[in-house]
């Protein structure tokens, strides 16, 4: 089972997701930082309108804990995928499908990072470990 507390330095990717909302799409920034072997550790959204932001919160902690104590992330992300918001879904730019919710874009970015992990182990730069030059 996983250590409780993430290692120091971890990887990180951040990116910005149009997400449904009740006033219409809203653009949110999702952060996955991975332990060094690729595997996911801890999510953050931020930039969720008022009236959700601390739900949002409390779904970041729970997923960040349940990865860190082992849950496997496609098991976390099967729970989160199909997640569906009381507003029209958005498009999920550059692939096939729409995004239904923040839990939805969120399941969506951990199935990716278990392609990412499959590329072998980053280092806290971001590139694989054997990129051999000088960390960004």
């Amino acid at each position: 089972m996983s250590s409780a507390r993430p290692e120091r330095d971890l990887a990180g990717t951040t990116r910005d997701v149009l997400v449904p909302g009740a006033d219409g799409a809203v653009t949110v920034t999702v952060t996955i930082n991975r332990l060094v072997d690729g595997a996911p550790a801890e999510v953050f959204v931020s930039g969720v309108p008022g009236d959700r932001r601390a739900l949002v919160n409390a779904l970041c902690r729970t997923v960040s804990t349940a990865l860190r104590h082992g849950v496997p992330v496609d098991r976390v992300a099967h729970m989160l995928r199909g997640q569906s918001e009381d507003a029209p879904p958005v498009r999920w730019p550059g692939k096939p499908g729409v995004v239904t919710s923040i839990p939805d874009a969120l399941g969506r970015l951990l199935e990716a990072t278990l392609t990412q992990q499959a590329a072998g182990p980053v280092c806290r730069c971001g590139q694989p470990l054997d990129h051999g030059g000088p960390c960004r």
